[in-house]
């Protein structure tokens, strides 16, 4: 009797140390900084475009009540983003803006983070970014430092846009884009799949479904576009790295082979990186 009570206390105890310690992996009533510059400085349609398209995952944090700090345009400075770390400690921080293998800039091209210098106030967030290249030197500097999770992109993020009549050659309402819209739908989904309660492994899967989705529709219309959708899919990661299900990147196998950085535009497309 004494040896079963022994071990019932050994078990209970095992119990509750792991439900105090485990790391969190899904969505908790916390908060959340989003950060997306658009200049003003210069004409520029990738922070344009980007920072309208941001706003599907604040409708989305809105409707399910997670408190959030919006850094948008002339307020997307470095000096608030630190702030809002300090004053809100949120757990999930979403990062758009122009950046390369290891810094990230926000308004106008102020200085964000750069990995080792600064990353250090990501440990124990959950980081969406959506910028080129940072996902490589940036993103291994921020887990090593421990950052929780990091989705972002290990070469450029490149999407296509529809010409119109705005100054900058783009639409005037991005969000009427059907080009850009499988873009930055697919990233989307990742920090939306967290918001709405998701696994973090999920949130990355369910991202390359979408890219694949999106890669299926221009696969039929237009095959430059569907090239860039594939560049983007196979070049998102997430550390620290999550085992990729059989068959999710196979497909479509069509464009495994395309050079997608010499592929030339029809009239009606224009190719873009945030770069």
């Amino acid at each position: 009797m004494i040896l079963w009570i022994i071990l019932a206390c050994i078990l209970g105890l095992s119990i509750f140390l792991y439900l105090k310690f485990k790391k969190k992996t899904k969505m908790p009533a916390n908060s959340m900084i989003s950060i997306r510059p658009e200049y003003t400085h210069k004409l520029d349609v990738a922070t344009r475009y980007g920072a309208v398209w941001q706003e599907s995952i604040l409708n989305v944090a809105s409707s399910v009540g997670l408190p959030y700090v919006d850094l948008y345009k002339e307020n997307a400075t470095a000096t608030n983003f630190f702030s809002s770390l300090e004053s809100q400690d949120p757990l999930l921080v979403n990062i758009f803006g122009h950046g390369n293998y290891n810094l990230i800039v926000c308004q106008d091209e102020e200085l964000l983070l750069r990995g080792g210098i600064n990353t250090n106030v990501l440990a124990g967030r959950v980081v969406y970014d959506l910028s080129c290249q940072a996902g490589r030197d940036l993103a291994n500097h921020a887990i090593s430092e421990g950052c929780i999770s990091f989705l972002g992109y290990n070469e450029d993020f490149i999407f296509a846009i529809s010409e119109g009549s705005h100054p900058d050659c783009g639409m005037d309402n991005p969000l009427a884009d059907e080009v850009a819209k499988g873009f930055f739908e697919s990233h989307n989904t990742a920090p939306i799949s967290y918001i709405q309660g998701k696994e973090l492994a999920d949130t990355y899967y369910d991202s390359q479904a979408r890219f694949n989705y999106w890669i299926n529709v221009w696969n039929s219309i237009d095959s430059q576009v569907a090239g860039f959708l594939l560049w983007d899919r196979d070049h998102q990661v997430m550390k620290p790295t999550v085992t990729i299900p059989i068959g999710l990147k196979l497909f479509p196998l069509i464009f495994a082979f395309v050079p997608l950085l010499i592929i030339p535009l029809s009239k009606h497309l224009k190719k873009l990186k945030l770069l």
